[in-house]
Parts: C-alpha cells; sequence; structure tokens
C-alpha cells in the first residue's frame, strides 16, 4: 500500500512522531519520504539513545537530500520512541 500525505510536507518533528504512533498495528514496515529539516530531527530523536555509537555519530554528522535511515522498532507504533526504535542503519546517496 502506498499512501501519500501532503501534510507531511508541512510537519516538525512532534508531528511526524504522532503520525507514525498512529500507524496501524497490522502495517509491519513503514517507509516515509519527508523533506528536511523535519525528516532529519525526527531520525536523529529516534536515534539519540545510541548517540555513542558510529552509526549515530554517522547520521550527526548531516542529513543530505537522499538519505535513508533504517530503525527497527521492538514496540507497536503507538509505543515508539528512541527507547524502542534501534537504529539499523543509516544509507546514503
Amino acid at each position: 500500500m502506498v499512501l501519500g500525505l501532503d501534510a507531511l510536507y508541512d510537519l516538525d518533528l512532534y508531528g511526524i512522531l504522532e503520525l507514525l504512533r498512529e500507524t496501524p498495528q497490522s502495517l509491519g514496515t513503514l517507509i516515509i519520504i519527508g523533506h528536511n529539516p523535519a525528516i532529519a530531527e525526527t531520525c536523529r530523536h529516534l536515534a539519540s539513545d545510541a548517540i555513542d555509537g558510529p552509526i549515530a555519530r554517522e547520521l550527526m554528522q548531516g542529513y543530505e537530500p537522499g538519505t535513508a535511515t533504517l530503525f527497527n522498532v521492538a514496540s507497536d507504533w503507538a509505543g515508539l520512541s528512541p527507547n524502542t526504535a534501534t537504529l539499523g542503519t543509516v544509507l546514503r546517496p
């Protein structure tokens, strides 16, 4: 299923988190394509528990257009937080 949300363009970090937490539990994989600075801030926020790791340090160096970030989430979407999201990898163009 692909769903386009024009409102995503105007959301800040907290708006994106709210949107993510409203994701149906039946959806196991979620891809968000967003704009900076909000998408970068959201990724950095979710990675904040891993700030000392090498992948998180790379994420903190910048978030250029086309960057993708993978998180594994150990909760339902409603419980999404830095405590439940584990940073997997950062892919740069």
